[in-house]
């Protein structure tokens, strides 16, 4: 499966925000389209990562698992950029 770091990084910053609103804000996008990315991460997965609510988002244990590791990725992706740029 190949993935999509834009979606990683949506999922993360929901994931450490704990709010769809705040998380849009600091990614510069709008609610909806917030919703939907996270959706489609969810489908590629097979797995529910939030439990929504009024309260705000909850990661579920899929989510808790990829919230363990998604900043990795993201860290060692954004280092194989720097170093292919710098070659």
């Amino acid at each position: 499966m190949d993935m999509d770091t834009r979606l990683l990084r949506c999922f993360t910053a929901v994931a450490q925000e704990g709010d769809l609103a705040r998380a849009a804000d600091r990614l510069f996008l709008s609610v909806p389209v917030l919703t939907r990315q996270l959706r489609r991460l969810e489908t590629q997965l097979g797995a529910e990562l939030f439990t929504r609510s009024r309260a705000g988002m909850a990661l579920t244990d899929a989510g808790a698992a990829l919230a363990a590791t998604a900043p990795a990725v993201l860290d060692a992706w954004a280092a194989a950029l720097c170093s292919t740029r710098g070659a």
